[in-house]
């Protein structure tokens, strides 16, 4: 074999193998898409209903949620868009608070706390939340949806906060995300 043989295989080499990986890596689904939350508002603001602040100082995860797909091949890394988002999440928390807030379709709750929950209009829209005590903590979570989105806020306060607070700072969220 001469040089230029030796060079044109290994030039189609280099190019299936880089075609490989660019393919192999592309054609995997995206289920999470880890975002600050000014890009989470950027991205999914006009199509969701995101919060801008968040009521207090901590450990803050958020996250644009695409189609699970089936068997992870429907979509790919190369569609990824807000436009093929399915929803969001965002988790922030501290030593003694911890809230979630989601919408999407992976939204689940129990059919016991399904039924125990209580309806109220809030800025005139109808909410269900279910307010829960224990020895260590007070628990709420709350449902609601807004055209046609189902969205979760779920706190966990440890007791040595203040019941009050947890009521300020969810209604902080609230009247940011049902206006």
């Amino acid at each position: 074999m001469n040089k230029k043989t030796i060079t044109i295989i290994a030039v189609v080499a280099i190019f299936i193998i880089s075609l490989a990986g660019v393919l192999c890596w592309g054609l995997q689904p995206i289920q999470k898409d880890s975002v600050s939350l000014k890009k989470l508002n950027k991205e999914l603001g006009e199509k969701y209903c995101v919060p801008s602040e968040l009521p207090f100082e901590g450990d803050v995860e958020c996250y644009i949620v695409y189609v699970m797909g089936n068997m992870g091949v429907v979509l790919t890394r190369f569609e990824a868009s807000p436009k093929r988002s399915t929803g969001y999440s965002i988790a922030l928390k501290d030593s003694k608070r911890k809230i979630y807030i989601e919408t999407g379709n992976s939204i689940t709750i129990s059919e016991e706390t399904a039924e125990g929950l209580i309806i109220k209009k809030y800025n005139d829209k109808i909410i269900k939340y279910l307010f829960s005590e224990t020895e260590t903590d007070n628990k709420l979570i709350i449902l609601y949806e807004i055209d046609g989105k189902t969205y979760q806020i779920n706190a966990t306060y440890n007791k040595d906060v203040n019941s009050e607070t947890l009521k300020s700072d969810i209604k902080f969220l609230l009247d940011q995300m049902i206006m």
